[in-house]
């Protein structure tokens, strides 16, 4: 596994080039036969989203550590056994907890992308020692 750590300004920069992207992605899409489908995981407090595409597939937060296997077993329906990256969009448990458990499964995870921002938590260490 890959781990890109960059700088917030890069970070939010590349999070909106990739939101412009998943909107016209489904109409290039539309063109040559591929799909892309975005799924938004009920974790509860915090976030979890997983984009789904022909070629790559992309999970953005996993909610918190209690949500972790409601992600994994979101995925295991979808029969996803690979996730080409991992976006963690920032270090509060209630995005990156889950995380922690999906970064040590059994997945196979290409790349994790975070921005440089720290905290002091748990989490965030066990989070930064799994990614």
């Amino acid at each position: 596994m890959y781990k890109t750590k960059i700088s917030s300004a890069v970070f939010l920069a590349v999070l909106f080039v990739a939101s412009i992207a998943v909107c016209f992605i489904p109409a290039a899409s539309s063109q040559n036969g591929a799909n892309v489908t975005v799924h938004f995981i009920d974790v509860g407090q915090g976030d979890s989203i997983f984009i789904d595409t022909s070629d790559v597939d992309v999970l953005i937060n996993a909610g918190s550590a209690s949500a972790s296997q409601t992600v994994l077993d979101y995925l295991a329906d979808l029969n996803i056994t690979h996730v080409h990256l991992v976006i963690a969009t920032h270090m509060h448990s209630d995005h990156i907890g889950g995380l922690v458990n999906v970064l040590d499964s059994i997945l196979t995870i290409d790349e994790v992308i975070i921005s440089n921002q720290t905290h002091t938590s748990a989490t965030y260490t066990n989070f930064i020692t799994n990614a």
